[in-house]
């Protein structure tokens, strides 16, 4: 029977994790990111319907994270709750969508440029 071997394990410190998630950042390929999502989707033949819920739940995951719900905050913006206005009632389905438009404008824009 073989002896096993002492396999040593690299500790990286926090320096080198700090490092390592901003080379991913610095490097982030939105292209490669959407191509992993569509790989994903169709290995799990997840139909249209699917796909919107899971991009729906993913956006307002992203935007209940703490530093994008502070910046929600300050602009009094609930999107947990219905918002009740003079063209009627806005629901929390509404202003996640309304929200993702903004910034797909705004990612557009700064591609176009």
């Amino acid at each position: 029977m073989k002896k096993p071997q002492d396999h040593k394990v690299k500790k990286y410190t926090e320096q080198d994790h700090l490092r390592i998630m901003k080379e991913f950042r610095e490097g982030k390929n939105v292209d490669n990111i959407a191509a992993t999502f569509l790989e994903v989707l169709g290995l799990y033949g997840v139909t249209v319907e699917e796909t919107s819920a899971l991009l729906f739940y993913v956006m307002k995951t992203v935007l209940q994270q703490p530093h994008n719900k502070s910046m929600l905050d300050q602009l009094h913006i609930d999107i947990n709750a219905p918002t009740e206005t003079s063209d009627g009632t806005v629901t929390p389905v509404d202003k996640v969508l309304d929200i993702q438009r903004i910034y797909l404008g705004m990612y557009y824009e700064k591609l176009s440029k």
